[in-house]
């Protein structure tokens, strides 16, 4: 059966495939607002260095999309051209868009391999636990044995209907949680807001300059991926009105006296949430609001009837103290035998664990 596959290299050409990408993504199992078009067109200008996008699109058959990009990176060997996804960390896990994502991802990696190459290394670097099997497979039907290691861990919250999430804290979290609101309602007037507009909803441009102002103040701000950081900052405007109007947008601001404090920004689909930047204003750091606020946007979520809750990548204390479970992330790479740097790079790889040690070598590539 042939299979009709089109290249999209330019990002303003996607509009003409606009409804192929949303039907493929209405059916994409365990899908996220990071894989919607509306994501790629805003965070496309955020990647520093040069790359090329190289979306394949498909309608024949069910609808799919695996978009590839190619990008340059610098490593210890020099300058590297990778095929990936377009994601670059924001988020733990990424997947071709589909009912079957991995029949996509290998006729992908099947066009990738029939084109000229204009990448030294593909690296899937986004490749969740459960579609690991998947992907390695794809690799292989196409020829290769792809290198894998992990790349990140990620806190997540599993809510289940036998145990509410609060019943599952430590005694010592639920004390010092109570302590923090004691001490803000003691400070002034004390309020939790919390923000998850339907589909065509106002987006509340207010939640989002309450955001915006926590987050200039907080230590996310000289973060290079901060919610107020250059170039983030250009297009988070565009971001919130892109989720709000898909209706997967869940955020939470604490306030006292009316102004806020701290906040938690996520985006939620089909019963899946990612929390993709949060913030304090360190004058009430020793307060924990920065932890009040995760634990009151996490009860929101499980009323709200959310499943899993995706803490993010990085392993900071205040993520593990309200995770009830830990997923991995992997990379899956396969290493051009014609590029030379490339193939430095993977026999380091290889022998680094054995050097640094396992633990150490996964706790270096964590994103934090």
């Amino acid at each position: 059966m042939t299979v009709d596959i089109n290249e999209v290299n330019d990002v303003a050409d996607l509009d003409h495939y606009g409804r192929v990408w949303e039907q493929a993504l209405a059916v994409t199992p365990a899908a996220n607002f990071f894989q919607s078009l509306d994501w790629l067109r805003l965070s496309w200008p955020c990647f520093p260095r040069w790359q090329r996008l190289r979306a394949l699109v498909s309608s024949s058959g069910d609808p799919w999309v695996v978009p590839f990009c190619v990008r340059e990176e610098r490593f210890k060997v020099g300058p590297l051209r990778l095929l990936t996804f377009p994601l670059n960390d924001w988020a733990g896990e990424f997947a071709p868009l589909g009912s079957d994502p991995a029949t996509a991802l290998r006729r992908g990696l099947e066009h990738a391999f029939a084109t000229p190459r204009d990448w030294d290394l593909i690296d899937l670097r986004w490749t969740d636990e459960d579609f690991l099997p998947a992907a390695v497979e794809a690799f292989r039907a196409v020829g290769v044995r792809p290198q894998v290691e992990v790349r990140m861990e990620r806190p997540v919250v599993a809510f289940t209907p036998d145990e509410p999430y609060e019943d599952q804290l430590s005694k010592k979290l639920r004390q010092n949680l109570r302590r923090s609101r004691k001490q803000l309602e003691a400070m002034g007037r004390f309020t939790v807001e919390h923000f998850r507009p339907a589909a065509g909803d106002d987006p509340r441009m207010d939640f989002f300059e309450a955001c915006s102002r926590v987050g200039k103040e907080s230590w996310q701000h000289q973060e290079k991926a901060g919610f107020t950081s250059d170039p983030v900052r250009a297009q988070m405007h565009g971001i919130h009105l892109a989720a709000a109007a898909l209706g997967q947008l869940t955020l939470t601001t604490v306030r006292l006296d009316g102004l806020p404090i701290a906040f938690v920004y996520g985006f939620h689909h089909q019963g899946r949430t990612i929390a993709f930047r949060n913030g304090y204003d360190p004058q009430h750091a020793k307060t924990g609001v920065g932890a009040l606020a995760l634990h009151e946007w996490l009860l929101h979520c499980e009323a709200s009837g959310d499943r899993l809750i995706d803490l993010g990548p990085g392993t900071y204390e205040y993520k593990l103290r309200a995770a009830n479970a830990m997923r991995k992330t992997y990379s899956v790479a396969h290493h051009s035998r014609y590029a030379v740097r490339s193939q430095l790079m993977r026999a380091w790889r290889s022998i680094e664990p054995a050097f640094r040690g396992r633990e150490a070598f996964e706790k270096r590539r964590l994103v934090q």
